[in-house]
Parts: structure tokens; sequence; C-alpha cells
């Protein structure tokens, strides 16, 4: 199969494309791809969806008069959302509603999914776009899937409807109580991509198969789950489901992000959505990037698909060396590991090398008794960031090897580090293992004070028997 003929975009701008609807007929949907720059491109609509099976049946529609395959469920969003979709008029969503509760979504909108996935820069470059692009967006639908009319109407009319007494028409509650199940565990819930698309939006729907609820809507009726408030909730349908959901998360997070905007820290957001569903375990870490907090320029992370999982873990790394909650060694050591799990990456001989690197680096809070030894800690400390190394790696320290010797073994035997990745960390590596071994460093100030300040450690033959290296 040829590959699509995408317009080029312009990656030094804050260019992209749109996708517009010119018919959206259950047999024929016809649309065009036209490109703009993000500032001045017309009203538009995103579309959050779940991709779905990749060895799954794709189906045809015409973009620009060209045949494009698309999977299933994206097929049926643009037939299943109907020029007019429910919603929930009572729950104080934004303008656009008429007197019955309904908004016109139109086959004519603007969906901004067109990414041309196999093109790695412009991934990328869209990728870093997302934190704009969705805010900007006129409206955000959450698509979450096709399904029985019933069943999507029973479950936007409970929440929509929550007084204690129902109306006579109301669905049933064992309905309710089934839909409820279903809503709260759909697939479209545990997919990384959606966590940006669906915090980030101030006008959002979620639609389900034909029906659809404003976010205002679902979040006044959570208010009232959480309160567990009978006169609110008149019976609990749903809500074992809803606590053991990723949808209960995603849901509490955007209504705090309303009400004060906060922008979280990348760590934070790792630790509470790393295991989120994806095919690339990259997109672990870039589908999160804009929900961070602003950073300056150059300590930004930005998304690229040219880099290897093992080359973004170290990054990532870098990136939040300093964060406050990351201060203590523990915390340190716990969110590596937990990195690690989230990135998919193995344990081999190079990996470990590198934790040790991590973790000798670690010893920040030893780097000021190294400087100033005392009677207290001459000694006690050099002796752990030497054992740390000799515990794994005996073979550095023979006996008839003068420090400097000893320095060179360590160095050769953890030279598969990436330094350019972070540098931060083999500097700081290198010059404990300097320290340690009582050698002057080799960077910074003048090497007569270094000199000074780094005796002949008195205790060095005594430290050699002691750990036998």
């Amino acid at each position: 199969m040829a590959p699509f003929p995408y317009p080029e975009l312009d990656r030094s701008t804050t260019s992209i494309r749109l996708l517009r609807f010119r018919d959206a007929s259950r047999d024929n949907i016809q649309c065009e791809l036209t490109t703009h720059n993000l500032p001045g491109a017309p009203p538009y609509t995103c579309l959050s969806y779940t991709w779905g099976d990749a060895n799954g049946e794709h189906k045809r529609i015409q973009v620009s008069q060209t045949d494009f395959y698309v999977r299933p469920n994206l097929f049926e969003a643009p037939k299943m959302l109907p020029d007019k979709t429910q919603v929930g008029a009572s729950g104080g969503g934004p303008a656009g509603l008429d007197a019955d509760g309904w908004w016109d979504v139109t086959v004519d909108a603007y969906f901004s999914i067109c990414i041309n996935q196999e093109d790695l820069l412009e991934r990328g470059h869209q990728v870093g776009m997302m934190r704009d692009i969705f805010p900007t967006a006129h409206l955000v639908v959450s698509w979450l899937g096709s399904c029985d009319a019933d069943v999507s109407n029973a479950t936007f009319h409970a929440m929509v409807h929550r007084s204690k007494d129902q109306p006579q028409d109301s669905p049933t509650l064992e309905l309710q109580n089934r839909s409820f199940d279903a809503f709260w565990v759909l697939p479209y819930w545990r997919r990384m991509w959606i966590i940006q698309e669906f915090l980030l939006p101030a006008r959002l729907v979620l639609a389900w198969g034909p029906h659809g609820i404003w976010w205002q809507a679902l979040q006044t009726f959570l208010a009232g789950l959480e309160e567990y408030n009978p006169l609110v909730v008149a019976f609990p349908f749903g809500h074992e489901a809803f606590e053991r959901s990723y949808a209960r998360a995603l849901c509490f997070a955007k209504g705090r992000r309303n009400s004060s905007n906060p922008k979280q820290s990348l760590q934070g957001l790792i630790m509470k959505f790393g295991y989120g569903a994806c095919a690339d375990p990259r997109d672990r870490v870039y589908a999160l990037l804009g929900l961070v907090g602003e950073v300056d320029a150059a300590e930004r992370l930005l998304p690229d698909y040219t880099t290897s999982v093992t080359q973004l873990y170290h990054r990532t790394l870098r990136h939040v060396r300093h964060a406050p909650d990351l201060v203590g060694r523990r915390q340190w050591d716990f969110f590596r590991v937990f990195l690690r799990s989230v990135l998919e990456l193995p344990s081999d001989q190079m990996s470990d090398r590198s934790e040790m690197v991590y973790r000798i680096s670690s010893h920040r809070q030893l780097s000021q008794p190294l400087l100033n030894p005392s009677p207290k800690n001459d000694g006690t400390l050099r002796q752990q960031i030497i054992a740390i190394i000799n515990s794994k790696f005996p073979h550095c320290f023979n006996a008839n090897d003068s420090y400097q010797q000893i320095y060179d073994n360590v160095i050769d035997e953890f030279s598969g580090f990436p330094r350019e990745e972070d540098p931060e960390a083999w500097e700081s590596f290198d010059d404990l293992v300097r320290q340690s071994l009582g050698l002057p460093l080799m960077r910074g100030g003048g090497e007569d004070d270094i000199l000074e300040t780094f005796p002949e450690h008195p205790g060095g033959r005594d430290l050699y028997v002691r750990y036998s290296w």
C-alpha cells in the first residue's frame, strides 16, 4: 500500500493539519486535509479516541480524493455523531445548547487527528504542540466508542437526572447498573494519549454511541457521588466499578485542574498515569508533557521519536533530577525503578552499570562531607562509595594498582554510560569516585586549591585491605 501523500508541515512554525468532513454517510465518508498555522486556524473540534486493534479490519474512507484506511473505532465516530447530539443541558455546560438541551455537532466540523505517524520528526513536532492544540479547540469530543443507544442513554440520563424521585419514563435501575459498570471500564479510559486530551480542554463532550454529555454535567454528578449524598445519588449504581477504574483518577484530576489550573511535575504525572495503554512505551512520557508546568526552554524535555527508549530513560532522569520530591535517595531510587518498568526496559549488564552510576551520583548529600573531611566522617563516606563499586566489580581493584590506576579501571568499566544524555549524572559519578580515592577533580577551580582540599587519604591502604581490593 502506497503511503498517503500528506501535505507538508512547516516544523519551524505552529503548523497543523485539519480534517474537514464533506460527507459522513454510513458507507461513504469523504473529507479533505487542510494546513493551517494554529493561531490563524478556523474553529475546529478535536476528537479524542482510542485506536483499537492494529491487526483488525481497516475501513476505507476518502481523504482529499485518495483512499485512506482507518481502524473501525475511528470509522464509526463521524457516523455516530449526528447533527444533534443529546447532552446534559442541566449540568451547567458551556454556551451552545439550545432550549431542548441539544448541541449542534455537524459532520462538517474540523477534527485535529491528522499526523503522519510514519514521519518521526513530524510526530515529535505535533506531539509537542498538543498542549496548545487541545486547549485552543472550539470543542473536544471524547469518543468513548460505539454502543447500543439504550445503554448510553441510561448512563447519561441517570447522570443528568440525579434526583431521588426518578421520572416514570426513566430507564430501569437494572439497566442503569449495567450501563454504569460498562461506562467506567471502557478501553478509552486506559489509553495513554487520552490523558492530556481529556485534561487540557475546557469545553469537553463525552460521546458514547449516539448520546453525549458535557464534562460539567459529569463533574456535577461525580461531586455527589464522592460525597455519598443520597439526595444526589439515588442509588449506588456503578459505584464499585468507578472506584476501581482508571477513569476515577482522570475525572478527579480534571476537576482539580478546572478549579485551580495547577501544572504538575513530570515525575508526579508518570507516577500517577505511567501505566496507561500505548503501543510505544515512549508515549508513557511524551503523552504527559503537555500537562507539565512551565520550565525554561533549555530544561524542557521534547518529544523525539528518533531516540531509543533507553535514551529517553536517561533524558527523563536528567529532566527530573532536581525535583523537590526526589531529593531523598530512597525516592530517587524508587522513581528510577518505576520509570524502567513504565518504559519496559529489560535488566542487563549495561543497565546494571547505569543504575550504579545513578546510585552513586545520588549521594549528593555526601558531597559536602567529602569536600570537608573531619575526624568524624573522614574515610567512612569514601568507604561507602568504594564498597558499592567493589561489591559488583571487584576486578577494578587490584592490590598493586595506584589510586589513579584504580580510577582508570572504574571509568573504563562504566564507559558505556550515555554521558551525552545525562552529563550531570556522569560528572557527579566521576567526581565522587575521584574524591573517594583521594584524587583531584579534573574540572572546576585551580588544581592547587583542589589538591589542598583533597590531601592523600591517610587510611587509604587500610581501606585497601578491609575491602580486599
